[in-house]
């Protein structure tokens, strides 16, 4: 195995070629474990045509969700367990859904007493989002460009981040503008796969979380906390929570990401009724929720 770059967290030499997945190199620090993408692409464009009504609803080009807007009530049972670990910290104030797709958890924590706004960069999701829950609260650009898209004058008491850090090329800037718009006794949420977890090593490249090309990096909780602290913030609390998924979306995970033959399958006889709609509870203790607060 071919020694190919830096690490981008620890800053060592020596980050190697791990494996392959569906034709794109996963390579792995030996200094802090880090696992992530080798992205060849223009990471502007990337993200600005990826992310598009495919993404979304099952399209063949993409490693992503079966139907996001049909597997709504499966997505909720997610957010009320977010807003559950959410509300041990704070039980009320302004909250940023970062990466916040049709504004789903935006709607929920509206619900739920807080003063809810979101973010994405899909043009197709923005749409749905801000006929949701109002234009107002819906703001849609880069986070990478966090500032201008949100103007001046805006802080925040809670900022979310559901699986979105793992879809950023350069998450320790990200998160440093992320602190600039929340309150001094604000809370960062992350939440996203850990590669430290028995299931991930146990599964090794046929771990579902590694879903290139959309996902770049793979944290472990150590990777997570040092990520944090290079950023200005300083971990709270690491929680893993188990994750509800639709029957459907289950498939077509395992018929996209690990080429199963029988996921196809299944997936063509659920995809378009009422057994595509079952909810399955994963606890695989792979799925870690984070909470931090600004180091200063």
């Amino acid at each position: 195995m071919n020694k190919i770059k830096i690490c981008s967290l620890c800053g060592k030499k020596g980050a190697y070629s791990h494996f392959v997945k569906l034709g794109h190199q996963i390579s792995k620090c030996p200094n802090c474990d880090l696992y992530s993408l080798n992205f060849a692409g223009d990471y502007q464009k990337f993200i600005t045509t990826y992310y598009s009504k495919g993404f979304f609803t099952g399209g063949k080009l993409y490693r992503a969700y079966a139907d996001y807007v049909g597997d709504k009530k499966t997505v909720l049972k997610n957010m009320k367990k977010y807003l559950t670990v959410i509300r041990k910290f704070k039980k009320k104030g302004k909250l940023l859904d970062l990466g916040c797709a049709m504004g789903f958890l935006i709607e929920e924590a509206n619900q739920w007493n807080y003063d809810a706004y979101g973010v994405d960069i899909s043009e197709y999701a923005v749409n749905i989002a801000k006929k949701l829950v109002g234009n107002n609260r819906i703001s849609m650009g880069k986070v990478e460009d966090l500032d201008m898209v949100l103007g001046k004058n805006n802080s925040f008491d809670i900022v979310t981040m559901f699986d979105l850090i793992e879809h950023l090329e350069n998450p320790k800037e990200v998160l440093k503008k992320v602190a600039k718009v929340m309150n001094k006794d604000g809370i960062l949420v992350i939440q996203t796969g850990d590669a430290g977890s028995t299931w991930a090593k146990l599964m090794g490249k046929n771990w579902h979380f590694f879903a290139p090309p959309q996902h770049f990096y793979f944290y472990s909780q150590k990777n997570m906390r040092d990520l944090l602290q290079q950023a200005g913030f300083k971990v709270v609390k690491i929680q893993k929570v188990g994750k509800w998924v639709s029957l459907r979306y289950l498939f077509h995970m395992m018929r996209y990401i690990n080429k199963d033959t029988l996921g196809d399958i299944f997936y063509h006889f659920t995809a378009k009724n009422f057994l595509g709609l079952i909810p399955v509870f994963m606890r695989m203790n792979d799925n870690m929720v984070v909470i931090a607060k600004k180091s200063n």
